[in-house]
């Protein structure tokens, strides 16, 4: 496109001279140019064409049309038949990878992920996760719910999930019926649960895309103008097409002496095939565009209530994940905008449907292009050159209403300023987001556990006994970010729903964890063999320090132990939480004092045992049994 704008430049800043006539001039141009839009039109239409969600893109992008061969090849790339597609060489190409890169939708091919400050299509099933934060209250940290607020986009759109019962009983029971947005609420009492704040405005997804692997270019990528502005380009640019047709006519028919075609009036048949021929084509792109357009689904939701009340969403990226040759780094999205969109892709009885409208798209922009450059040929140079003007008008124009971006607010990394971080996110990205949801920087176990002498841990004989004491309480930060980051590893352990991230680190050691705690309960708990004790609390001291702050504030987390059977069972998730979220503040505490280097390289020396030297190898046999870690002993004084 640059490169077609400095050739006008050039050519028009020529001198003249006998040789070097106006009409030759504008003659040659025409001709030497149809090649170069062609060629050098070709990245900004697919673009254009990727990101079309209305009719009113279709005409915008049909209107003195740029890149009219790649339209051609792309239409018949996304629904041409095995004949039409081999006639343009691609009979062997992947449906993935017209997909990628023509259509705006997400697919069990196709995923969308953060790379260097934008949006990049890729092929396969990389890790990504998509959640909604609804507005909530302690309630929401209670051992009977253990939500946190968090939801999956799906779950957060439950009207039309209910309706259809596609969610199992697990993830029904998180959300009561009654609270769904258009369900009526006939009971005085108030509703325990807050409706779900997203609610579809235009489209109907189909059972196929519940847990669809989020568009983020469709909602993050770019900034969508108002719909004032996409009108008021359409409206522009038919008058634009039809100003140059009118002044074609005008100046054939109205002042035939005053422009002279090599000192003669214009041929007979110019204007007409010009006139013709420009129709064609403009209505050859438009059918173009529109078949593209169509081959995927959009569905728009939207919530209500002012901007304090609105549900916020957020997208994590993990670091480090390969896909082809291209590694991506973490990223941790977010948006507050009311407005959502999911895009699809169409049914496979689509093909067939636009098959013959297919046929009539090619025929006619070929057919209409030949037309109208042979009216060009014979018309007066004046309108090749308005014609001309026109296309790179519309250009500028189409490029205007895709030029706004990812802002910084989008990037909670750069949004916080936190980019030299960025370095030790990579398997924390959960970590990350639990601190930001809950507005705190750091948080650590207190090394002094409050256990008084002679106090027994607390029994129960139901949940209800051993949650009643923290659900009494107001949680602080620090304690919700805990049940914050609980919630999203459950959420990332879930394989039925394609969410499930097995390689972080800090889950196989929560895993470890998990079997060394059932397996001390199960073997030295005397006391709580009793058949009547059936849950256990675990109190913990933590230290949190909210963002922006240096204020320590103690809390208690208490991790529930329950009897299943004769076997203990303890949360993983909240294991996970627990040393995840410690993990991450010792590496952002110690990220200055590393001087940027990888604090998981920092040296370190651990005090394993108080024993004389005789007792240092039964010592370190013990602690390869229980911590499985290799270590140099030293004996100090």
């Amino acid at each position: 496109m640059v490169l077609v704008i400095c050739l006008v430049v050039v050519l028009a800043c020529t001198p003249s001279s006998a040789a070097f006539e106006w009409n030759d001039f504008t003659n040659n141009l025409a001709t030497d140019l149809a090649p170069l839009i062609t060629l050098f039109g070709e990245q900004v239409t697919k673009q254009f064409l990727s990101e079309s969600l209305s009719t009113w893109d279709s005409i915008i992008f049909a209107m003195a049309p740029l890149g009219i061969l790649t339209a051609i090849v792309s239409v018949i790339r996304i629904c041409g038949n095995a004949s039409l597609r081999a006639f343009i060489g691609r009979a062997q190409e992947s449906p993935g990878t017209a997909e990628v890169e023509l259509l705006s939708c997400t697919s069990e091919t196709t995923s969308e992920l953060w790379h260097e400050n934008g949006i990049a299509r890729v092929f396969g099933a990389p890790q990504i996760l998509q959640v909604v934060k609804v507005k909530s209250d302690d309630s929401f940290y209670e051992d009977s719910d253990k939500t946190a607020g968090i939801f999956l986009f799906d779950d957060a759109c439950y009207n039309w999930a209910y309706k259809h019962k596609t969610l199992p009983a697990d993830r029904t029971a998180e959300i009561d019926p009654a609270c769904a947005i258009g369900h009526s609420v006939t009971s005085n009492e108030p509703c325990p649960r807050p409706h779900r704040p997203w609610r579809i405005t235009r489209g109907m997804p189909g059972l196929q895309d519940l847990n669809q692997r989020p568009n983020l270019s469709l909602n993050i990528g770019m900034k969508r103008q108002p719909k004032k502005f996409t009108y008021a380009a359409a409206a522009f640019g038919v008058i634009l097409q039809g100003g140059v047709l009118v002044f074609a006519g005008v100046i054939t028919y109205q002042f035939p002496d005053q422009f002279l075609n090599d000192g003669k009036p214009v041929e007979q048949y110019a204007f007409p095939l010009t006139l013709f021929g420009t129709i064609l084509t403009c209505f050859g792109m438009f059918l173009c565009g529109y078949i593209i357009e169509r081959a995927t689904n959009e569905t728009y939701y939207e919530q209500r209530g002012n901007e304090t009340e609105r549900a916020q969403m957020y997208w994590v990226q993990p670091g480090g994940q390969k896909i082809g040759d291209q590694v991506f780094g973490s990223f941790i999205g977010h948006s507050n905008d009311h407005t959502y969109i999911r895009s699809s892709r169409s049914k496979a009885a689509f093909h067939s449907r636009f098959d013959g409208a297919l046929w009539i798209a090619v025929i006619t922009t070929i057919f209409g292009f030949v037309t109208q450059f042979v009216g060009l040929r014979g018309i007066h140079s004046s309108v090749i050159m308005a014609q001309l003007a026109a296309t790179l008008i519309m250009a500028i124009i189409r490029a205007g209403l895709r030029s706004q971006r990812m802002t910084k607010e989008t990037d909670l990394v750069k949004k916080y300023n936190q980019e030299r971080y960025r370095h030790i996110l990579p398997g924390h990205e959960l970590d990350f987001l639990a601190t930001k949801l809950e507005d705190i920087g750091t948080l650590f176990v207190s090394p002094m556990q409050d256990l008084q002498e002679g106090v027994p841990p607390a029994l129960g004989t139901s949940p209800s006994q051993t949650s009643s004491v923290t659900s009494s309480q107001t949680l602080g930060n620090g304690v919700r970010a805990l049940k914050a980051r609980a919630r999203l590893a459950r959420l990332t352990s879930d394989e039925e729903y394609g969410v499930s991230w097995k390689d972080l680190r800090v889950r196989e050691v929560a895993i470890q964890l998990q079997s060394a705690i059932e397996g001390v309960m199960e073997t030295l708990s005397v006391k709580l063999r009793d058949p009547n004790v059936r849950n256990h609390q675990w109190r913990l001291e933590i230290l949190s320090t909210p963002e922006a702050s240096i204020e320590t504030i103690p809390e208690t987390f208490s991790l529930q132990l329950r009897k299943e059977g004769v076997a203990w069972r303890i949360d993983c998730s909240e294991l996970e939480a627990i040393l995840g979220i410690w993990e991450w503040s010792l590496f952002r505490y110690n990220a200055g004092r590393a001087n940027g280097g990888d604090m998981r390289k920092t040296q370190t020396i651990r005090l394993i045992a108080a024993v004389p030297n005789a007792r240092l190898g039964e010592a370190k046999t013990w602690y390869q049994v229980w911590i499985q870690r290799r270590l140099t002993l030293e004996q100090e004084g």
